[in-house]
């Protein structure tokens, strides 16, 4: 099973990570099940920081998501 967490992580912080502990405790999800999606272009807010940087925050926040599911 693989866990999906998306938001515009606008920046990433501890309510994040909260989010993501206990969702890996309550479905067992290890941390290489945990997929983070960074959305691009939220339609619902505004941003202040572009895509890339929120990105780049959102793989320093989640250390232990895999490579390939920070996106």
């Amino acid at each position: 099973m693989t866990g999906l967490l998306g938001g515009t992580f606008n920046p990433p912080h501890n309510g994040h990570l909260a989010l993501a502990r206990a969702a890996q405790g309550h479905f067992d999800l290890d941390d290489s099940a945990l997929a983070v999606l960074v959305a691009e272009r939220p339609g619902h807010k505004e941003v202040q920081l572009d895509a890339a940087t929120r990105l780049k925050l959102a793989r320093v926040a989640f250390p232990d998501a895999s490579r390939r599911a920070v996106e």
